[in-house]
């Protein structure tokens, strides 16, 4: 709106002062039109003030000793109207004079209080030298052109003469304040409203030149073109306040804003385009001014060697900064080439590390693929573990499950004895046996098989597009037929067998964990009926298993409960014709169940361990009822007291201190108690059996093989093992028939015992044929259900002190015993 109203007044005041109008209407346009055109241009510059003072008061300052200046304009205009208009002829100098006049100081003071800054000494240096050299050459012009004229004309007055030459001098100040606004640098004001005011500033000079020229020519008129510049003047600066009225503070920045780009090629030829101007008028004015005034020629020669010295201080200046512009290129050029062997070692680097991340990045993921494989692979055979095995089988299962015709079957593989082999040839053979097993495994089967190492010496093969059942058995029999052959392992030959379990697909399966579960129990039943033995899985299994792992929690409760029981089943001696003791057997009554054979209980207590505190209870006891038989019948009547370990129990470290306690807190001697073995409790580390051998023997306790004849049957360790009796299984004693035929095996045992020092008890007596026959052959002592079956405590103690704890049995067992029998042992 402003600029529209600036161009309309500029517009109107060409139009009013056109040549076809009459001198009156000029001269009354001008002198209605300039105070008109100032006054707005004096209030828009109080209003721009008034909006500057929100983001700056000095800005706001600057802007209102403008207004003032134009306020003075104003006022001047307005005598310089009612004279001319009033009297026609208006007096020169008059009010209106000064009133101009006071206008370009204070004009200039408006524009010096424009903040200004962000410029370096050197900057700040060159701008006043430029300034310098403009102005010198303008005094220079203005001097030759307009001032000295003037002052030469001389006046009517001498007041006169210096408000003629007053004017000029304003021009000059006009001069300065336009190189201010180029050169200066201003912040906290936007360059936008400032522009128009250069602009009115370059009017206002054109017409005071205009102005000048004819008033010297003597042609100035009122009314004339002239008078159209100073309007154009007042109407630009009006622009200007405009423009600053309504910039916002967000237009103003604290900085000073980049001038624009056309602006610097401008102030750089300004001074020498003003020294050029400056000698030019030297040169057409020469010739009249060193005729008529010597010193006038004089003082613009001078000015002008000032004009070409300070063209040379600002060359020097700028040589100046162009030496220091070429050091600071070339500490930037030797910087660059730092900073580009920088960058080149910085790249040389980055490659370093790129290979080296390359490097590590090849290394992380040949260490991720063996985490993996490790995470699914075993680490000593290289076979799939257990988590890669379920995967497999699980996913055979799923297929299995989509496709009827996809059958498969899980063999799970024990190594019999392999605790021996570790045992006795140490871990590391053991391994190396485990490694040549997987690899044989391997070899047997085909390369879509998966053969994986579960732990320890168990093995697991998936055999995936079977036939049928028939198929896994034939790889069982390749198995077992890879492995017949011995290994050789460090110069030793070593045999091993597996027992198998086999669970074809045909069951159903949706978990691969049941799968490998039912496998398990097949193979437990294969190992149950020997070695190198397969089973094929059956529901029932499962059901015996889960019965099993019932009796086992059964187990522990038992112990706990106190539900074992001791029977006494008593020895007889054949040559003294009586009782010489009992052999103490385990009984287990269940609340429910009643008695539980051991047969049924005793592999599950070995298996899980418990088999060793029930032993150690059962040693006590027996030996605490023995001392409280010996008290009450004297201890050639109540004899000895035998008591059957386990293996395991065997084979503790600390068992003869164990004997040694159970006798010393029943209070019995120690010559009363028997110990009863099985020939499987010392057939492993001799060096151990024998120590322990030795330590029950300087104990005074008899040691006997149990069940002799069923085990091992190795006659070697009769010789090495201090024993005291061997034990005649009922197996053998039972097939005496009544004609005391099959008595060979019988007859050799008793014999190679006597050969041995070692005397001999037949178990299992149950005809008198029998106990005849073993008699004759000179069996030292019998026991079986002919002399008695086992008895409770009590009743055991009514047959010490009964008749038939003291004759030979007759051809049936006695009706009392019979009475009072407990379950069969």
């Amino acid at each position: 709106m402003g600029a529209l109203t600036s161009i309309g007044l500029a517009l109107l005041s060409l139009w009013l002062f056109r040549d076809d109008a009459d001198a009156a209407s000029r001269v009354v346009a001008s002198d209605v039109l300039s105070p008109l055109v100032g006054l707005l241009a004096a209030v828009s510059l109080v209003l721009a003030a008034w909006r500057s003072a929100r983001y700056s008061r000095r800005v706001a300052l600057a802007w209102g000793v403008l207004a003032l200046a134009h306020g003075l304009w104003f006022v001047a205009d307005v005598i310089w109207a009612w004279l001319e208009l009033g009297l026609r002829q208006p007096p020169f100098p008059s009010a209106a004079d000064y009133f101009y006049l006071s206008y370009y100081p204070v004009f200039l003071l408006g524009v010096l209080l424009l903040p200004a800054g962000g410029q370096t000494p050197l900057e700040r240096a060159k701008m006043l030298l430029d300034i310098a050299t403009v102005m010198l050459a303008a005094i220079l012009v203005f001097g030759l052109v307009w001032i000295g004229p003037l002052a030469s004309a001389g006046g009517a007055t001498p007041e006169a003469q210096m408000v003629s030459v007053a004017y000029p001098a304003g021009d000059l100040v006009l001069v300065f304040i336009l190189l201010m606004l180029l050169f200066r640098p201003v912040r906290q004001q936007s360059p936008l409203p400032l522009w128009p005011v250069i602009l009115g500033v370059l009017a206002g000079i054109a017409a005071d030149l205009v102005y000048g020229y004819q008033t010297l020519a003597g042609t100035y008129q009122a009314g004339a073109w002239v008078d159209a510049g100073w309007i154009v003047q007042l109407a630009l600066v009006f622009l200007g306040a405009v423009l600053q009225a309504t910039t916002g503070p967000a237009d103003s920045q604290a900085s000073p804003r980049r001038a624009p780009a056309w602006l610097t090629p401008v102030r750089l030829a300004l001074p020498y385009a003003s020294v050029v101007g400056a000698y030019l008028v030297h040169i057409f004015y020469q010739p009249g001014l060193a005729e008529a005034s010597p010193l006038s020629f004089t003082a613009m020669s001078l000015g002008v060697g000032g004009l070409i010295g300070l063209v040379i201080v600002r060359q020097l200046v700028a040589l100046a900064e162009n030496l220091r512009l070429s050091r600071s290129l070339q500490a930037e050029l030797a910087e660059r080439r730092r900073a580009e062997a920088d960058l080149q070692q910085a790249n040389e680097q980055l490659r370093r590390e790129a290979v080296e991340r390359q490097r590590a990045e090849k290394a992380l993921r040949q260490s991720e693929a063996r985490l993996r494989h490790e995470a699914f692979h075993d680490l000593l055979t290289g076979l799939p573990n257990r988590t890669l095995f379920i995967d497999r089988l699980g996913r055979s299962i799923e297929r299995a499950r989509r496709n009827a015709d996809h059958r498969f079957a899980v063999l799970f593989l024990d190594c019999d004895g392999f605790k021996v082999v570790n045992d006795s040839l140490g871990h590391h053979l053991g391994d190396q046996l485990l490694v040549a097993i997987a690899q044989r495994l391997t070899e047997s089967l085909r390369k879509a098989d998966t053969v994986a190492r579960l732990g320890g010496d168990e093995f697991a093969i998936l055999l995936e597009d079977l036939a049928g059942e028939a198929d896994a058995v034939a790889a069982v029999s390749r198995v077992q037929a890879a492995l017949a052959e011995p290994f050789e392992l460090d110069g030793r030959k070593v045999f091993a067998t597996v027992s198998i379990g086999v669970v074809p697909s045909g069951a159903g399966y949706e978990r691969a964990d049941d799968v490998l579960r039912d496998a398990d129990i097949a193979m437990y039943q294969a190992k149950l009926q020997g070695k190198a033995r397969y089973a094929v899985f059956t529901p029932g299994m499962h059901r015996h298993a889960l019965a099993r792992l019932n009796l086992e929690s059964e187990l522990h409760q038992a112990l706990r409960r106190q539900e074992f029981r001791l029977v006494y089943q008593p020895i007889f001696d054949l040559r003294l014709r009586r009782t010489v003791g009992f052999e103490a057997l385990l009984r287990w009554r269940h609340p429910q169940r009643g008695f539980i054979p051991p047969s049924e209980f005793i592999p599950a207590a070995e298996e899980t361990g418990l088999i060793i505190p029930i032993d150690r209870w059962a040693l006590r006891e027996a030996c605490r009822q023995m001392s409280e038989w010996h008290a009450r019948f004297s201890p050639e009547v109540a004899g000895s007291i035998s008591v059957n370990l386990s293996a395991r129990q065997f084979r503790q470290a600390d068992l003869v201190d164990q004997v040694r306690q159970a006798l010393h807190a029943a209070g019995l001697a120690n010559r009363w108690l028997k110990l009863e073995i099985t020939e499987s409790a010392i057939i492993e580390d001799m060096a151990a059996v024998t120590a322990t051998l030795d330590g029950l023997r300087a104990l005074g306790v008899q040691v006997q093989i149990d069940d002799f004849g069923t085990g091992y049957s190795s006659l070697s360790y009769l010789y090495h093992f201090p024993l005291d009796a061997l034990k005649i299984d009922r197996a053998f004693v039972s097939r005496i028939d009544g004609q005391g035929r099959h008595t060979q095996i019988v007859r050799a045992v008793i014999t190679l015992a006597h050969e041995l020092g070692l005397s001999v008890v037949a178990e299992g007596v149950e005809t008198p044929e029998q106990i005849r026959a073993i008699q004759s052959m000179g069996c030292e002592q019998a026991q079986g259900y002919l002399v008695s079956r086992p008895l409770e405590a009590a009743r055991a103690a009514e047959f010490l002190a009964g008749p038939d704890a003291r004759r030979l049995p007759g051809a049936a067992p006695s009706p009392s015993a019979g009475r009072e029998a407990v379950t069969a042992d």
